[in-house]
């Protein structure tokens, strides 16, 4: 699917009208689903064999855009036209496959089933170029609220026939490869005489309140999900992860209860907290038979990037101005499968393997801003929980691995760079807040338990290496071409805060039982910034600074702020 939505209005000229609204929405379904069965039955106890699969493909490429460019717009003194741009995407998208082989007379089964996910959603609005005069408020904003769930299930059971001869082999397979690009702007329109302007790249719910009057012009969400239900397709991916239990990270009664010191509620899942996007991924094999073996592989590349900008020589007065960018997203990756073989052999291998990148920017550059109120804010508050697990029952051996991990390169940034910041009331001066606020949760769970009468084996390993930047930065602007120094006038109070609250937890249980022998073994590793791999290039930095820019406060009662905490 390679689809386009776009609004626009370029070189036009509005008088006095009482609002523009340029809105770009994109919502929908869009499903890739396979099945694959088989079905053998025979009471000669001749030799069977038998095998089916499935697979899922979802190729989408979306693009949803809005624009007001190279606009001459004037509200007139009395009118005060009020300006909104917004590019809204609630798609539900989903592919999977279930496959499932079965042998009622005894023989051998082989199957699997594979789901791939490679989607990109693009969400743009802007303001570029123009003059805007006599306007009220003016909002500039991007919302993404989709769910994307990538799944595959696969079973195999070979019965009767001749004892011990009987065989199954079960495998699934998950790529989940999702790049959401969420990006606002203003970029080189002069704005005079407004009362607020906003610039948000913003994680929702289609059920949320901001979200309500674009989603209306879509229709009902819940008819959307109700499509695929309907036909027996679980949308929303809560049957992967409502019931994972997360009791053994040792959080304690009172972090447990979703408001705890970070403000991240990791232990109930089935009521997360999170009001942004949802992404799952799930992996699952179930093998059954005299001799049993399964996989389970789910590979997510994650690329969530949400960006709010005012710059290239943006020129704005406005009572306050806004520059926002979060990110709330809920991000489930599972992977589990259980092999039985009674009478000799049931093997169990589990892979859950995670790149994310989220980054989440708030920008003021090169632009000249009068404002009484500034703030500029980005915020991560994502849910990101990694489980991987199997059960593996031998009649003679009983043999298990899981490996559960994690791979982080995530910025949270606010910036305001080589620009002019002055208030418009001189006498009280203005009050400008820079914030970068990281309070995501990163849960890695493995859990693995082999069986057998007489020898069982097991591991578990459980990674979380990389890092998280924080930085909240006033310093000058530099490129290939210039150097441009910034300068804040009139200030009465200037924060800048880079406060780092995340979570990481690597959680392992394993358990080999067995009545002659049994061995096990279980590594739960925290690698933060990925310094094991190469010190030098180790990432995991708390920065708040103001550099090469000359301040003039409002007078002697004025505060300047400077806060990094980790």
């Amino acid at each position: 699917i390679d689809n386009t939505v776009e609004a626009k209005i370029a070189n036009t000229r509005i008088d006095e009208a009482g609002s523009i609204d340029v809105a770009a929405v994109s919502g929908g379904t869009q499903i890739a689903a396979g099945i694959g069965a088989t079905l053998t039955k025979d009471s000669t106890q001749g030799a069977n064999y038998s095998g089916g699969g499935s697979v899922s493909v979802n190729i989408i490429d979306k693009n949803v855009s809005a624009v007001m460019a190279d606009a001459l717009v004037d509200g007139g003194e009395e009118t005060k036209t009020d300006v909104d741009v917004t590019a809204y995407e609630s798609d539900v998208q989903v592919a999977g496959g279930v496959t499932a082989n079965i042998a009622l007379g005894g023989g051998k089964v082989a199957g699997g089933s594979v789901a791939v996910a490679d989607v990109k959603n693009t969400v743009n609005a802007e303001l570029s170029g123009g003059s805007y005069q006599n306007v009220g408020d003016v909002s500039v904003k991007s919302m993404l609220g989709v769910t994307q769930v990538t799944a595959a299930l696969s079973a195999g059971i070979a019965v009767g026939g001749s004892a011990g001869s009987n065989l199954a082999f079960e495998g699934a397979v998950v790529y989940n490869g999702l790049d959401n690009d969420v990006k606002a702007a203003i970029a080189a329109s002069e704005i005079t005489g407004a009362n607020t302007v906003s610039v948000r790249a913003k994680d929702i719910k289609p059920a949320d309140a901001e979200a309500a009057p674009y989603q209306d012009l879509l229709g009902s969400y819940a008819a959307n999900k109700s499509f695929a239900e309907n036909r027996g397709i679980a949308v929303d991916g809560k049957e992967y992860y409502e019931n994972i239990d997360t009791s053994s990270t040792g959080l304690s009664s009172e972090e447990r209860g979703g408001n705890g010191a970070q403000g991240v509620d990791a232990v109930d899942l089935s009521d997360n907290g999170k009001t942004g996007s949802t992404i799952v991924g799930a992996a699952f094999v179930v093998a059954g038979s005299d001799n049993a073996a399964g996989a389970a592989v789910n590979i997510a590349d994650i690329d969530n990037d949400f960006a709010a900008t005012i710059g290239r020589g943006a020129q704005i007065e406005a009572g306050s101005t806004i520059v926002g960018a979060d990110a709330d997203t809920l991000l489930i990756n599972a992977a589990g499968g259980v092999a039985a073989g009674k009478d000799k052999f049931g093997g169990m291998g589990t892979v859950t393997w995670q790149n994310l990148d989220n980054d989440v920017f708030a920008n003021i550059e090169q632009s000249a801003i009068t404002t009484d109120i500034l703030a500029v804010k980005a915020e991560n508050s994502a849910l990101n929980v990694n489980v991987g697990g199997q059960v593996a029952y031998g009649g003679k051996a009983g043999v298990g691995a899981v490996l559960a991990y994690n791979a982080l390169d995530n910025t949270v940034g606010s910036y305001v760079k080589g620009s002019t910041i002055s208030a418009e009331n001189t006498a009280d001066g203005s009050v400008i807040e820079v914030e970068a606020v990281n309070e995501s949760a990163v849960y890695g769970i493995g859990a693995s338990v082999a069986a057998s009468p007489k020898a069982a084996i097991s591991g578990t390993v459980v990674i979380n290496r990389g890092g998280s930047n924080t930085e909240a930065v006033i310093d000058q602007y530099s490129d290939d071409t210039i150097t441009q120094a910034g300068s804040i006038t009139d200030v009465n109070h200037l924060g800048v805060r880079a406060l780092d609250r995340t979570k990481r937890t690597a959680v392992v249980g394993n358990v080999s039982a067995s009545g002659k022998v049994a061995v096990g073994a279980g590594i739960a590793y925290n690698d933060i910034g990925g310094a094991s791999a190469d010190t030098s290039a180790a990432s995991q930095n708390t920065l708040a600074q103001i550099n090469d820019t000359s301040i003039t406060t409002a007078g002697e009662n004025a505060a300047i702020d400077l806060h990094a905490e980790d």
